[in-house]
């Protein structure tokens, strides 16, 4: 649970918690996470999501308690490009440098953090643009949807403010699952801890259960006929067929046929695969049909196939994304010694930062 859309459904589920949101804006030499990245904090040392591979959290918890009782935002800067650095007690060597916000979810924040759930799920991504000062401190928050949707939370101060913080987050991709199986559990549990919004369906309600698909975001049972309408199939999105059964699943794919979904997978041997696609003869050289699923690393049972599937899905989701950085403008990267090269200039917004899921 890495990405901004997964912990924003964590964060307005209804709980009273006070949290802290760290946000990664710097990161140079050998980070874990690349900036943009984000981690909530909780009280009792409670946290979701990573911005190192544990280097810093024991700290960040010490400084989100401050921020906590505070309520003032802050900046806060870890340099461990020195092996032998003892600074947190240990010689950690992770060899990055990392500039982290941290910044109380109260008031504007957490409006805005709401207002951009309700964009993500609708599948678009956005821009949030933060009015800071140099030591962090936010007097202003623009949000941008792909749309172009836009509000403004808080007030800006009246003098310009030392940096505009941009940072562009895009939705968890959207995977459905057609079949509720015993071997759809493992694929369900890794592509929702992979960062994928994950919906099973199944005509057999008896087996869309919560206690087998607890982090599935939604199940749905019916026919073809009457799931399609529900699911509002989008562009984007990534469809697993694994029914199990030969006619379910010709139904599907002759419903995939001419519909919208980026990437379309079948479980099977070839044998049972190239039957099932001669019968839809317009997939056969689709490039979206991905049959048999997998990666060919030779996976044996359930769990093994499962991350075959998974790894496919995740090197579909980086494909998509360089696709759609390569219709961007190009963005002029700046080095500078006060701030982390990872920050880019768009000459417009300020200081601009591209921040993904998966």
């Amino acid at each position: 649970m890495n990405s901004l859309h997964s912990l924003l459904k964590l964060l307005n589920s209804g709980s009273s918690a006070r949290y802290v949101l760290a946000t990664l804006i710097g990161a140079e030499g050998h980070a874990y996470r690349k900036a943009g990245a984000v981690m909530l904090l909780g009280e009792n040392g409670w946290s979701a999501g990573q911005l190192s591979p544990g280097c810093v959290e024991s700290d960040l918890h010490g400084q989100a308690e401050s921020v906590r009782n505070s309520g003032i935002t802050t900046l806060v800067e870890y340099d461990m490009r020195t092996e032998d650095d003892l600074s947190w007690g240990e010689a950690v060597g992770c060899g990055g440098r990392l500039q982290v916000l941290l910044e109380p979810v109260q008031g504007n924040l957490r409006r805005v953090l709401r207002a951009m759930e309700e964009a993500l799920d609708l599948g678009g991504s956005l821009k949030l643009q933060r009015s800071c000062s140099q030591d962090g401190t936010v007097s202003e928050y623009r949000l941008m949807t792909e749309g172009g949707q836009y509000a403004r939370f808080g007030r800006g101060s009246e003098q310009c403010p030392d940096y505009r913080l941009t940072l562009i987050y895009e939705p968890n991709p959207r995977l459905i699952v057609i079949g509720a199986g015993q071997d759809a559990q493992p694929v369900v549990q890794l592509a929702a801890c992979s960062g994928f919004s994950v919906i099973v369906v199944d005509r057999r309600e008896g087996l869309l259960t919560a206690r087998d698909f607890p982090l599935a975001e939604r199940l749905l049972t019916g026919s073809v006929d009457e799931v399609i309408p529900a699911l509002g199939l989008r562009s984007d999105d990534r469809v697993l067929i694994m029914s199990h059964q030969m006619r379910q699943d010709l139904e599907w794919l002759g419903r995939m046929e001419e519909g919208p979904p980026r990437y379309i997978g079948l479980l099977g041997s070839k044998r049972r695969c190239g039957s099932l696609l001669e019968k839809v003869p317009r997939l056969l050289r689709d490039a979206r049909v991905h049959a048999p699923v997998g990666l060919g690393i030779g996976a044996e049972g359930a769990y093994q196939i499962a991350v075959s599937i998974v790894g496919e899905l995740i090197t579909d989701v980086r494909l998509a994304r360089e696709e759609r950085q390569l219709l961007r403008e190009p963005l002029r990267i700046i080095p500078d010694r006060k701030r982390s090269s990872m920050y880019r200039h768009d000459g417009l917004s300020g200081l601009h930062l591209l921040a993904q899921g998966v």
